[in-house]
């Protein structure tokens, strides 16, 4: 009777000891192998937000197979000089997008680009925020490396005839479109 007892119990454990190996071995396959995903970009970009050029940081918050999106903060500036005057711009584009695509991605961007002007005839300052819309081509693979934008931005030009002179340049209430170029890369 007691070998009746044994045989069971010696059963029991083996099959709970190998459901228990079981478990554990499906528990490691099912947990996907953790990806390192190249989320921020560093950019340099002709014309676009920053209107002549600037130096951009962008932050993709979530990459799926197909939609992104990102947040962007850059710094511009140039020196131009027009009757005598030498002007001072400074640009702080700033926006967000959504990019559909793998490689090649559509984007569409909106934000605003603060920017402050300053010249030397009397030190005249003054600032101006535009706000933007923007639709871009991008090159950018998912495991970073080299990245790539170009396309088209509009945007409200009513503030940048107060530049010194740039008065007769452009009209109050005038919307341009302004093209913009990228090179950088993901890391």
């Amino acid at each position: 009777m007691q070998n009746n007892l044994r045989f069971p119990r010696l059963h029991f454990m083996s099959a709970l000891i190998a459901c228990g190996i079981g478990l554990h071995g499906i528990a490691q396959e099912a947990a996907a192998p953790e990806q390192f995903i190249h989320n921020t970009t560093v950019f340099v970009e002709a014309w676009g937000e920053g209107i002549f050029n600037s130096l951009n940081i962008e932050k993709t918050l979530t990459t799926t197979t197909l939609v992104n999106y990102h947040l962007r903060l850059g710094f511009g500036y140039r020196r131009t000089s027009h009757n005598g005057t030498s002007v001072n711009f400074y640009a702080l584009p700033v926006d967000a997008a959504v990019s559909v695509g793998g490689k090649v991605k559509l984007e569409m961007s909106l934000g605003a680009t603060p920017f402050w002007f300053s010249g030397n005839k009397d030190q005249l300052v003054s600032a101006v925020i535009a706000p933007n819309f923007g639709l871009h081509l991008r090159f950018q693979p998912p495991h970073g490396g080299f990245f790539f934008r170009a396309g088209v931005l509009v945007a409200p030009m009513s503030g940048l005839n107060e530049i010194p002179g740039n008065e007769d340049f452009v009209e109050k209430g005038t919307w341009a479109w302004n093209p913009g170029l990228a090179l950088g890369i993901t890391f």
